[in-house]
């Protein structure tokens, strides 16, 4: 964390390496990249947070983790790996407290984006929601191992989490918590996933 700021007027540019990442608090893609400080657009930067500080997430989906969460914008560092323009993430889907099926996205929030779902040793599945699967699916990750022992100890004690990691120059990295993936409103396909996914829940 570089900073936190009640609006973008109050941004202080001048404490920012040259790159860095700035996000809205309360929302989903409220999300500006800065390779290059020096030519990075403020002025279209700043318009762009100010309307997501003034969209409220939890009216749009109803998750209510986001409700009455103060409008804010945080810096965060820049994280890349290598020449890749967008990382790799794994979303681990967690039922009581065990990692059951890894959602692999690529390309994230691109127009090309794929999403690929796998079980715990990495064997793909014949699973998909509202994107398509990819045509080169990624080798098993080196940190596998780890990163589903940290989703475990992550989602200890709840029904349902995901847990989102990265790996990054070898290193897992800690993405975010969701209580409701895609706010719950998207399908699986075949049908008979919903089966298998509702019984792996126990309240």
């Amino acid at each position: 964390l570089l900073g936190v700021w009640n609006s973008p007027e109050e941004i202080d540019y001048d404490i920012l390496p040259n790159s860095f990442v700035l996000k809205t608090t309360h929302d989903c893609g409220g999300v500006i990249v800065c390779k290059d400080k020096n030519s990075f657009d403020k002025g279209g930067a700043e318009a762009f947070l100010r309307s997501h500080l003034n969209s409220d997430y939890y009216e749009t989906c109803r998750e209510w983790p986001y409700k009455n969460i103060p409008h804010r914008i945080i810096a965060e560092k820049y994280m890349y790996d290598g020449d890749r323009d967008y990382l790799p993430v794994c979303k681990f889907f967690c039922f009581n407290g065990v990692p059951k099926i890894i959602q692999v996205i690529q390309n994230d929030k691109q127009p090309d984006e794929t999403i690929d779902y796998y079980d715990r040793n990495w064997n793909l599945l014949d699973l998909r929601q509202n994107f398509p699967n990819s045509r080169e699916h990624l080798p098993r990750p080196e940190k596998l191992d780890e990163m589903l022992d940290l989703a475990e100890k992550l989602a200890d004690g709840k029904n349902f989490i995901r847990v989102d990691l990265y790996v990054i120059n070898g290193d897992v990295y800690f993405s975010e918590y969701t209580f409701f993936s895609d706010a719950g409103f998207e399908r699986f396909y075949p049908d008979e996933w919903d089966y298998t996914l509702g019984n792996w829940i126990q309240l």
